[in-house]
């Protein structure tokens, strides 16, 4: 059998070609020229709706066109299904392009048939994996958009359907995360949105050799979503914070979301630590969840507000040991005594 090279993504939600996700989406294209990739198999989600900006539809035929010695596989997922309008349907594909339709059915290239089935509304309950006998003679790839579960309105792929029809490699969308085992793959979303895909996302890259998949995860977003805790306890200034967090903070390109832990005497001011920090990344927000450090016997003995307020809670929370919400209540009065926050 012939070896071949293929490229495995989904999930990109192409809104327009000014967003992070565009220039991604160009990255993957110059590699699949680059490395002479045979295969670019896109299962799912392209595009963001289902009906995207004609400018964007024809800059993307112009990627494909770019790489005509590839061959492009679609299946249209659930943000981006095959409905009347879908530029699937109404717009001239280059050659090198093929999008699976309404029908679960295969496609030849070669000494591989690769199989597939779109989404023809932004829900499918029932799956669109139906049983089927393989050809041992060809690899055997599905290329197909869901959840690998027995219930979902996200066409449901149940794991003992793909057991037991076999395919050689399962070319998965719709989990934004990468997901690899012996059964599909997920490449997950090569451009991250938010703190819900946080960490390397990207591409996976495959090579069909003598009937055998082997595949490795290739980074490729442009940018990173990170999420740290530090710990401040034993940082006394604000310019000691800054230093540490500058420390985690590898990439003036990623987006970061610091929470602050910790015992401190005084909390720190999240809003000027991120006036000083914002400048030098692309997105810096710092959250506060440090705990007071207090000296309960000496505020008790006070016979000021503060040390009323806390003798009042400190009762209650005798009486309801194991309720946190007049936990959380006493450290925050205790923050509103010393600093000017709203509670």
């Amino acid at each position: 059998m012939t070896s071949f090279k293929f490229i495995h993504t989904a999930d990109i939600h192409l809104k327009n070609i000014n967003d992070d996700a565009y220039d991604t989406f160009v990255k993957i294209i110059s590699l699949t020229k680059n490395k002479n990739i045979d295969f670019l198999l896109i299962a799912g989600d392209l595009f963001d709706s289902a009906n995207p900006d004609k400018h964007l539809v024809d800059k993307v035929k112009e990627l494909f066109e770019f790489i005509n010695n590839c061959r492009v596989l679609i299946t249209p997922g659930n943000h981006d299904p095959l409905v009347y309008n879908s530029p699937y349907l109404a717009e001239e594909w280059p050659e090198n392009v093929f999008i699976f339709k309404e029908k679960l059915s295969f496609v030849t290239l070669g000494n591989i048939r690769f199989y597939g089935r779109a989404f023809t509304s932004h829900f499918e309950e029932d799956s669109l994996l139906a049983k089927i006998k393989l050809d041992g003679s060809y690899a055997n790839i599905l290329i197909m958009h869901g959840e690998v579960t027995t219930s979902s309105m996200y066409n449901p792929i149940p794991k003992n359907l793909l057991d037991e029809i076999g395919f050689d490699y399962c070319a998965l969308g719709h989990i934004h995360k990468p997901i690899a085992n012996a059964a599909y793959t997920f490449p997950g979303t090569p451009e991250g949105r938010g703190f819900d895909e946080i960490g390397e996302l990207g591409i996976v890259v495959g090579y069909i050799e003598k009937g055998d998949v082997n595949t490795k995860f290739y980074p490729i977003s442009k940018k990173r979503y990170v999420i740290k805790e530090l710990d401040i306890t034993n940082l006394i200034s604000h310019d000691a914070i800054l230093s540490s967090i500058n420390e985690e903070c590898t990439s003036s390109k990623d987006h970061y979301r610091i929470i602050l832990k910790g015992t401190v005497k005084t909390s720190p001011d999240t809003k000027v630590l991120e006036s000083v920090l914002s400048p030098y990344y692309a997105h810096m927000e710092i959250i506060d969840e440090t705990v007071m450090s207090i000296d309960y016997e000496r505020l008790k003995k006070e016979n000021t507000l503060k040390g009323i307020f806390l003798r009042n809670m400190l009762d209650k929370m005798r009486n309801e040991p194991d309720n946190r919400i007049l936990a959380e209540s006493l450290m925050l009065g205790l923050k509103a005594f010393d600093e000017d926050i709203e509670v």
